[in-house]
């Protein structure tokens, strides 16, 4: 067994953890170093990928336990550059660091594999038991069974709940009709002249909509 199958048994992992297996190495062998090497030295990838986790904690498109560095200071005790102090019904005043520790907060490896298909991901660590399971088999186009509309409508719709920026601005039906616009060559969305395909995409927008009543976008 690869030492990384051990880690399908959490069902939570830090976002430093999940920042290093998405990108395929063990979180064991140099999660408590990585933040301390210099850029060239650090795997490729992950800092793309752990700035992307971030920031999907921060707008809430992942759901995440966020934690921060915070001790007890004294009354006198003004924050340093960084830092935030909080008091507490005892009267004691709590110093915490703004910044989340990345090492403590924690996402549900379910939230990870979601925000990762939505982003066109079909392969990886977090992807490997979905892309197996007979429950997620109309996402694999080996499959012989794949409907591709059906995938557009299901990954549309992912794409847009997992990130809500997508939405600012814009109807679910407009956001999910931008998205299938520019994915449509990757579902036969297109006509013969290679542009998308106004009525499919308008059909398929119909299923993956959630609301069935329309109205005004909210404003951003």
């Amino acid at each position: 067994m690869d030492s990384l199958d051990y880690w399908r048994l959490s069902d939570e992992v830090s976002v430093v953890q999940a920042a290093i297996l998405v990108i395929g190495e063990d979180p064991s062998k140099n999660q408590e170093y990585i933040e301390g090497w210099e850029a060239h030295s650090r795997p490729v990838g992950y800092d793309a990928v752990l700035s992307a986790l971030k920031n999907a904690v921060r707008s809430g498109a992942m759901a995440a336990t966020i934690r921060n560095d915070a001790s007890v200071c004294s009354y006198d005790e003004y924050p340093s550059n960084g830092f935030d102090i909080r008091e507490r019904p005892e009267g004691m005043n709590v110093k915490y660091r703004v910044e989340p520790n990345w090492h403590l907060t924690v996402v549900k490896v379910a939230s990870v594999k979601r925000w990762l298909l939505g982003r066109g991901f079909r392969d990886g660590f977090f992807i490997h038991e979905t892309m197996e399971d007979t429950t997620e088999a109309f996402l694999d186009s080996k499959n012989p069974y794949y409907a591709p509309k059906l995938a557009a409508a299901i990954n549309a719709w992912r794409a847009i709940t997992s990130n809500p920026d997508l939405l600012n601005g814009k109807t679910p039906k407009q956001a999910l009709e931008k998205w299938l616009r520019e994915h449509a060559s990757q579902y036969g969305l297109t006509k013969d002249d290679g542009n998308p395909n106004d009525h499919g995409i308008e059909e398929i927008c119909k299923i993956a909509t959630w609301n069935l009543l329309g109205g005004a976008a909210k404003t951003p």
